[in-house]
């Protein structure tokens, strides 16, 4: 198999799924599989759909035309705003689109009216993490506005937490989407049935038994691909989290100084890395970079593997203290996390590999 590659194990997200599910549903939460950190590929998406996810949602309108045309018959949901350019084709491919403000609600009614259709809305509402959605004091005058249109039809409020700020989802801020649907609901004599506070992040509220009964909804996606709760640093034990695997190729085996020489600069992302001096070490260089990878998620699997630095093209190992005896073409693997798989999913240069 060729190198840089990402090894995904499908039935492993299968699984997560399916528990994900089977928590979601004793609270009556509908979970909508997030496909954004994969762009949409497809084999990962039908992976989701085998556990039961019955919708799908991307943030790009690209792979989500890559969705709708794998699964003609699955909803999908756009995860942010369309900009101006964008809501023809929003409208078109999307069941129901995410947003934050009356302009947004304007441009898709005017998509809407020129394809004779009717689109649906979530409203997002900033609960305290500052990434979109209307202040909570300001929601109920920007819904009124869009209830007024003809051909966009709000069916719900949402919110996003943990993005940008690490706000944590609690019930407090939950909370204030009841009151916002409560005002909406008898000012516009509308039914707001979609409740979507949150996604991956939101997840604890479930196993600890605190979401509020309101909510009927949730985005997941980094939960079903990796096993793991990020913002709280925990590994959820009733899920797998090895789904994805990073392979590649050494290039170089040297023993080489353990500490570079002569005059330091940065280096070539303005970083002033620091050494250790431990002598003369067995290093490697890896066919690997920051165009493909995170260098803050990546496991060995070989023990006694120490990464030492990463440029957008290379990656430096430690090999000194490993049993086994690298050699140059030899492969090395990782176990990742989200934000590598992000960028395995986006670099044209990791070739993809699937297991069953």
């Amino acid at each position: 198999m060729k190198c840089p590659r990402i090894e995904v194990r499908l039935s492993d997200i299968t699984f997560n799924a399916e528990q994900i599910i089977r928590l979601a549903q004793r609270s009556g939460v509908e979970v909508v599989g997030v496909t954004k950190a994969f762009h949409g590929d497809v084999n990962i998406a039908r992976a989701m759909l085998e556990g039961g996810i019955k919708k799908l949602a991307d943030s790009r309108l690209a792979s989500i035309a890559t969705l709708r045309k794998a699964f003609p018959s699955v909803p999908v949901m756009l995860i942010r705003s369309p900009g101006y350019h964008e809501c023809e084709e929003a409208v078109r491919l999307a069941d129901v689109s995410l947003i934050s403000s009356v302009k947004t609600a304007e441009w898709l009614d005017q998509a809407a009216k020129s394809q004779g259709v009717t689109h649906d809305v979530v409203l997002m509402v900033d609960l305290g993490d500052l990434r979109e959605g209307v202040l909570p004091e300001h929601a109920v005058d920007v819904g009124r506005q869009i209830c007024a249109l003809r051909n966009v039809r709000l069916v719900g409020l949402g919110a996003e937490l943990g993005c940008i700020a690490g706000v944590l989802p609690s019930p407090p801020a939950i909370h204030t989407l009841r009151q916002v649907r409560a005002e909406l609901q008898s000012m516009c004599e509308v039914e707001l049935d979609v409740m979507s506070p949150g996604s991956s992040s939101a997840l604890f509220l479930l196993e600890q038994g605190e979401m509020p009964d309101f909510v009927n909804q949730l985005r997941i996606g980094s939960v079903i691909l990796t096993g793991t709760d990020d913002m709280r640093g925990r590994i959820i034990p009733w899920l797998r989290h090895h789904a994805f695997m990073l392979v590649a190729e050494l290039l170089e085996v040297y023993t080489k100084h353990s500490a570079p020489f002569g005059p330091l600069g940065t280096n070539a992302f303005g970083e002033m890395p620091v050494y250790e001096d431990l002598g003369m070490r067995k290093r490697g260089i890896l066919s690997l970079g920051r165009v493909d990878c995170h260098d803050g998620d990546l496991t060995p699997l070989d023990e006694g593997v120490r990464l030492l630095g990463i440029s957008s093209d290379h990656a430096a190992l430690d090999l000194t203290d490993c049993r086994r005896d690298f050699q140059v073409g030899d492969e090395v693997a990782f176990h990742i996390g989200y934000t590598s798989i992000v960028r395995c999913f986006t670099s044209p240069f990791v070739h993809r590999y699937y297991i069953r």
